[in-house]
């Protein structure tokens, strides 16, 4: 449906992507040995992949992405936290 939507409905679509991912960040910097479970993070690359696709260069998806990457590349240290 993201495919075909206008370009309000992509915009909040990205919205709740970046926040669900922030809230995610979250979780595994405060939660000793909690790990992503691949198929969540899988659709949220394939999410970030549709809105790219879609040629929606909007603040919300390079946020999207910075947050993909910041996951994949720099995770948190769960052990900080606690």
């Amino acid at each position: 449906a993201i495919s075909r939507a206008d370009p309000d409905a992509v915009a909040i679509y990205a919205a709740d992507k970046v926040a669900k991912l922030r809230e995610l960040r979250i979780v595994i910097a405060t939660t000793r040995d909690y790990e992503p479970d691949r198929e969540q993070l899988d659709h949220y690359w394939a999410s970030l992949e549709l809105l790219e696709a879609r040629d929606v260069a909007t603040p919300l998806v390079r946020q999207l992405r910075f947050e993909l990457e910041a996951l994949a590349i720099l995770p948190p240290d769960a052990t900080a936290g606690g």
